[in-house]
């Protein structure tokens, strides 16, 4: 079963009776989540999941928030006399941490790739600009003088 309910004297025992332990089946499952509906008449009854007790289990009974506890190393909660809706549900803890330093890493080496791509771009770039403008100035002055410019966009000097 994926859980079962325990009166609370047998918690301290190590094995327990089929008479003392009932089985529960949930009435919804998903990835992170296991929803069980149960009732109760006793104030001392228990509802334990067959969920390893690891850090990140939460447990909500009708939606609020309630108290969790540790049973024989499994997730359990104090059943509430009546009929309720208990909703264990594990998050990982540090993800929404771990995703948001992961993304600005990503962020920040894509940042420095294109720096160190597009750099050396806009350089060769911004040389060949001055180059040509030197050229167009020298040809400028060359056609006042009738002279032939083209040497100087190779850069030989006369």
């Amino acid at each position: 079963p994926f859980a079962y309910t325990i009166d609370e004297a047998t918690l301290d025992t190590q094995v327990a009776s089929a008479s003392q332990v009932a089985a529960i089946q949930p009435s919804d499952v998903t990835t992170n989540t296991m929803t069980f509906v149960a009732s109760t008449r006793d104030n001392d009854r228990y509802l334990v999941a067959n969920v390893v007790a690891f850090p990140g289990w939460q447990i909500t009974v009708d939606g609020k928030p309630a108290d969790l506890v540790t049973v024989g190393g499994y997730v359990g909660v104090k059943l509430r006399p009546g009929v309720h809706t208990y909703r264990f549900s594990y998050a990982t803890l540090g993800l929404r941490t771990g995703l948001i330093l992961s993304g600005g890493a990503i962020l920040v080496c894509l940042l420095w790739g294109i720096g160190v791509t597009v750099g050396p771009l806009v350089r060769s770039l911004t040389w060949l600009e001055n180059r040509v403008r030197r050229y167009r100035q020298q040809k400028k002055g060359a056609d006042n003088k009738n002279e032939q410019p083209g040497h100087l966009l190779l850069g030989h000097d006369s």
